[in-house]
């Protein structure tokens, strides 16, 4: 892989930082990367190559290719970079590869930087880390800047996308934080070529080296606690994407990156947030959002919204969740994957404040659900091949031939 020299380029009202991408392996994958942000925002831009290598480096490992960085690169990031390549190599073996990183403008990251920023969604865990980092902490460590990501949860062209920086906007200023803003295209592309849950970290801390220029600290909110990662019994989060372990290697020599706060659970963190009335119509949870609002239905809707009623404060996220929390609507919830730790959690804390109903009904989603789910495509498939029987002769001697060689009787 070829990581050709950034480029930067005024177009219209936006700047865009993109560079050429070579795969030797395979040219069908070569591609430009790019990132574009509002000219407010030309003294954050960096004209380096790490936003590049920390965005691309993960799809070297994963189809077995070296890669030269024809641009700048810290020497601090590339020899952190080669310890994160064998922390994820060692935990997914069969995987990725190690690869070779060749960079032939090594060059310290240095200068003066004012901005502390964090990543910000809406989500509950972006909203603690900004709670967290801007009420009662020293100057030296308190939030000045969030950043809003287009590309990820909503595409760059989608039509809700200016309306909901303008609402982030307007919201960080009451509390005298800005707002900057990156879309991308890195992770529409690596989302076809790298599972998310392993790049995801990577991703996010490629869209805060592009704006390094002025970043002195970017606090990333956490989604798990240490005891989601090894070697704790039942871990949810082995090596996941964005973790304490990995995401503080992207550092480079005057940017640094701090995975905020991993000892609190996800209903704590929410507990904080609801004392925070910005969030009532603010807080953007769901998988499949249109532009503010959360579908009320996904997985992370109802799980949002059931800790919400468990501590008595759903009501006041009326405009955020439009539609009410049923139990319709919570037997259509799977758990699975890491959704089921936060479901086990839910589950805790119901049981702790003496809701029998609702550790009965996270019993029926993590053991139930997920066995009359099977039977239902088993049964899906029964039909299928019942109606095709009816149908064709030819099918149904092949059934009948199959079933007489595995000895089972035929009917």
């Amino acid at each position: 892989m070829i990581i050709n020299k950034p480029v930067i380029k005024k177009k219209g009202k936006f700047i865009f930082l993109s560079s050429k991408i070579e795969i030797e392996s395979d040219s069908s994958l070569s591609t430009e990367i790019w990132y574009r942000f509002p000219l407010c925002q030309k003294n954050f831009i960096s004209d380096r190559s790490d936003a590049f290598l920390v965005g691309l480096f993960f799809l070297g490992m994963k189809i077995n290719e070296d890669i030269t960085v024809k641009g700048i690169i810290s020497p601090k990031l590339l020899y952190n970079l080669n310890q994160v390549q064998r922390y994820f190599k060692n935990s997914f073996p069969n995987e990725f590869s190690i690869i070779k990183i060749n960079c032939e403008n090594l060059k310290e990251d240095l200068g003066e930087k004012g901005a502390i920023v964090s990543s910000f969604s809406g989500g509950v865990d972006s909203f603690y880390t900004l709670l967290a980092n801007t009420k009662n902490v020293p100057k030296r460590d308190k939030i000045t800047h969030s950043v809003f990501i287009g590309g990820f949860d909503l595409k760059t062209d989608d039509e809700y996308l200016p309306q909901v920086k303008k609402h982030y906007e307007k919201l960080l200023a009451s509390i005298n934080v800005k707002l900057l803003t990156v879309d991308t295209n890195l992770k529409m592309y690596l989302d076809e070529q790298v599972s998310q849950v392993r790049a995801f970290g990577a991703i996010l801390t490629s869209i805060f080296l592009t704006l390094s220029k002025n970043i002195s600290r970017v606090y990333i909110a956490s989604a798990y606690q240490y005891r989601d990662l090894l070697p704790f019994k039942g871990a949810a989060a082995v090596a996941d994407g964005s973790n304490p372990i990995s995401d503080h290697m992207f550092s480079t020599e005057t940017t640094t990156f701090v995975h905020h706060d991993c000892s609190i659970s996800r209903i704590d963190k929410t507990k904080e947030i609801s004392k925070w009335p910005i969030t009532y119509d603010s807080l953007r949870v769901c998988w499949r959002p249109a532009g503010l609002k959360n579908c009320s239905e996904c997985s992370k809707c109802l799980r949002t919204m059931l800790t919400l009623q468990l501590i008595n404060e759903l009501e006041k996220y009326d405009k955020s969740f439009q539609l009410p929390l049923t139990k319709n609507r919570m037997k259509n919830w799977s758990s699975g994957g890491k959704d089921r730790g936060f479901v086990k959690e839910i589950r805790s804390y119901a049981k702790s404040i003496g809701r029998q109903d609702v550790v009965l009904q996270m019993n029926y989603i993590i053991y139930l659900k997920p066995k009359l789910d099977k039977l239902r495509v088993l049964n899906y498939f029964y039909k299928q091949s019942s109606n095709l029987k009816n149908r064709s002769k030819t099918y149904k001697s092949i059934i009948r031939m199959m079933k007489k060689n595995l000895n089972l009787a035929y009917n």
